[in-house]
């Protein structure tokens, strides 16, 4: 009986392992240039100990509700190649979305059969550091990142996209804080400094907006309305020390960068994304239900690049239909986390502001064309179906209790 129980162990943290390291993987080396190969494999070794556990071990996986629509959406992105403007580069793409969608499919499995939801924010967690050791053997150390900072580069461009590179680090400063603010460990608050210091040096707008609303979230989740003061007070401190921090020499591009968003005639960059929202909304106007096929908005506008948004590639992509099917996966999660908030822990404020910033963040990404965003999907509807689970086990309690009365 005890080999038995520490033989499952064993395997349950070999699936917690292979989970952790393909979430941290696509953080540290998703989008680097020459180590790129890395995420893949690691997410190769995630599908198959899933598919042993699933086809070797005789798991048991019941679907939820939940994920009706994910498939359906899937299968909407297949038909869709059959009116794509370009069925070349829609078939391209949508090789892609077919992988991610094993991706969700796995993550889903594995969060409703094995994991928990901290292992994915501990993936987070751990992906800030894994970053942080990539970076500086990128940069040539310490000195070499330091030197280079100093001149007002924006950090990251060796690795991948700058904000997508910030972005991990401040995910992993939230979930840092999370552990001080819910589990009253002080030292991540150090290790939160660290994540914030390199996020910031990506020189990425996002990065600051991530951080001062996360941060509000996870003060006002923990102490709530009964102690606005203690939300008050945590709050303009932290916005005190933000702005001591970005006034340092050493952020001065993402000083410059703030302001240069925040003034009247913005800059370049905030412009032409302007324009290219504008030029979107024009093409879903003339085809408003079915959209020109994934990943078609390029071949319209003049510049050659995408949207930039990801409202505006889901509506030219695949048409009203397609974004209203995306977005209710996200929608009817959110309304279940708020309708059984007596089931949820602590952990579920930072599923909830994942959703939040998701919803945010689609305003100047494209985000269902990421592993990120497919992974979270997995998590947070296994989640649901896991609360759901949780209620209706509880009523059956509840049901048996009453009939052993009478």
């Amino acid at each position: 009986m005890n080999i038995h129980i520490k033989k499952s162990l064993l395997e349950n943290k070999i699936y917690i392992i292979l989970f952790q390291l393909c979430v941290i993987a696509n953080a540290v080396f998703g989008e680097a240039k020459e180590a790129f190969v890395i995420s893949k494999v690691f997410m190769l070794l995630f599908f198959l100990g899933i598919a042993f556990k699933i086809f070797a071990s005789g798991t048991r996986i019941v679907l939820g509700k939940s994920v009706i629509l994910p498939f359906f959406f899937v299968f909407y992105e297949i038909i869709s190649c059959a009116w794509a403007f370009n069925q070349e580069v829609a078939i391209s793409q949508l090789v892609t979305q077919l992988q991610l969608f094993v991706l969700f499919f796995f993550s889903y499995v594995y969060i409703k059969k094995i994991g928990r939801l901290e292992d994915y924010y501990n993936a987070m967690y751990l992906s800030g550091i894994g970053l942080i050791f990539y970076s500086l053997y990128v940069y040539g150390g310490l000195s070499g990142f330091l030197a280079i900072m100093s001149t007002g580069h924006r950090m990251g461009d060796l690795i991948g996209n700058q904000n997508t590179y910030g972005l991990v680090f401040a995910n992993a400063a939230l979930v840092a804080l999370y552990y001080f603010f819910f589990n009253n460990e002080k030292r991540y608050i150090l290790l939160a400094g660290l994540f914030l210091f390199f996020g910031l040096s990506s020189g990425s707008k996002k990065v600051v907006f991530l951080l001062i609303l996360g941060l509000f979230f996870l003060i006002l989740s923990k102490y709530g309305v009964r102690k606005l003061f203690k939300v008050i007070v945590y709050s303009f401190t932290s916005v005190l020390v933000g702005l001591v921090l970005i006034h340092l020499p050493l952020f001065s591009t993402i000083l410059e960068r703030l302001e240069s968003y925040l003034s009247i005639t913005g800059n370049i960059s905030d412009n032409i994304r302007a324009e290219l929202i504008r030029f979107g909304l024009e093409l879903f106007v003339e085809n408003p239900f079915l959209g020109y096929g994934l990943n078609n908005y390029y071949l319209f506008h003049w510049s050659g690049v995408y949207s930039h948004n990801n409202y505006i590639e889901l509506l030219v992509s695949l048409g009203f239909i397609g974004f209203i099917v995306y977005y209710l996966i996200f929608i009817k999660s959110a309304i279940t986390l708020i309708r059984k908030k007596k089931y949820l822990k602590p952990i579920h404020f930072l599923l909830a502001f994942s959703i939040l910033s998701s919803f945010i963040f689609d305003y100047g990404m494209v985000q269902f064309y990421s592993k990120d965003i497919w992974i979270l999907m997995g998590v947070m509807l296994a989640e649901v179906d896991n609360i759901l689970m949780i209620r209706s086990e509880s009523r059956n309690n509840i049901l048996v209790i009453a009939k052993g009365r009478n």
